[in-house]
């Protein structure tokens, strides 16, 4: 970048910050565009290289497909829960908001009311 003395220089802090996003957006934009240029013009010269070489495309020497697999396109099948888990069987009678499924470690809340001589059966979700 060249940086001799006839090079104009923006002074920054004179504008409002509305100013500089507005500068920083457009700058963010040209430096997209010329690299999306470059790039289309380094892939152009290597396409020749390629085939200068005896290959019949740049995807040729490199290995890539050209089409994605057919499995790529097909779609996933995943495995797992679709209605938000398990509903709760068991609920402590003391505080409504605490319930249990049933699976897993038991509840504090359980495990002290079976201390108490409590049956399971009592804190069923009719």
């Amino acid at each position: 970048m060249p940086t001799d003395a006839a090079s104009p220089k923006l002074d920054l802090s004179s504008l409002s910050l509305p100013e500089l996003f507005d500068i920083q957006a457009r700058i963010a934009t040209v430096i997209a565009e010329k690299q999306h240029a470059a790039k289309a013009v380094l892939l152009a010269e290597f396409e020749a290289k390629a085939k200068e070489n005896g290959y019949s495309s740049l995807a040729a020497l490199l290995g890539t497909p050209t089409a994605p697999p057919a499995f790529a396109t097909e779609p996933r099948v995943t495995r797992g829960r679709v209605g938000g888990g398990t509903p709760p069987k068991y609920r402590n009678p003391a505080n409504e908001a605490e319930t249990w499924t049933g699976r897993g470690r038991k509840p504090t809340w359980v495990k002290e009311h079976e201390g108490k001589g409590g049956t399971l059966g009592e804190l069923a979700i009719v």
